[in-house]
């Protein structure tokens, strides 16, 4: 039977080797900055200030401030799924349950998480380059 190898994959195989390098034993609050700047750099979007004004009576006007998200041009977005094991969707939903205190106030999904994981990825890889030393450990992953 002939291996297929898609994204959904990638996004699995880089969720568990996060998942592996946190049992190596890296803190909480490396993990909870990971995840906060990674949130803010590739999920939260900018928001643009609007002021309008509002005529209050016929000689009385005010201004209002609206903040409205700028959707980006070039945006594109894909439904996957991936197929995982409840008992490590679990741990990770415990994980993020646990850096709750190190988040400040941020929430991160189990899903953002995913995302956060796989668009960090894609930036090392735009920012780096497509190394050999990241093939071969992909293709290690995927033989293991």
């Amino acid at each position: 039977m002939p291996f297929t190898f898609n994204v959904a994959s990638l996004i699995y195989i880089l969720f568990d080797d996060f998942m592996s390098e946190i049992k190596r034993g890296i803190g909480h609050k490396d993990i909870a900055t990971y995840l906060v700047q990674g949130k803010q750099r590739h999920l939260v979007k900018e928001k643009k200030e609007k002021r309008i004004m509002k005529a209050v009576s016929k000689t009385l006007f005010s201004f209002e401030t609206q903040y409205e998200e700028e959707p980006e041009e070039d945006e594109q977005v894909v439904d996957l799924s991936i197929k995982m094991r409840q008992a490590e969707i679990l741990r990770a939903e415990i994980l993020l349950h646990d850096l709750e205190s190190y988040m400040d106030g941020i929430d991160v999904a189990f899903e953002e998480m995913l995302q956060i994981v796989y668009l960090n990825f894609i930036a090392e890889i735009k920012e780096k380059g497509n190394t050999s030393q990241i093939q071969k450990a992909l293709i290690h992953k995927i033989n293991s």
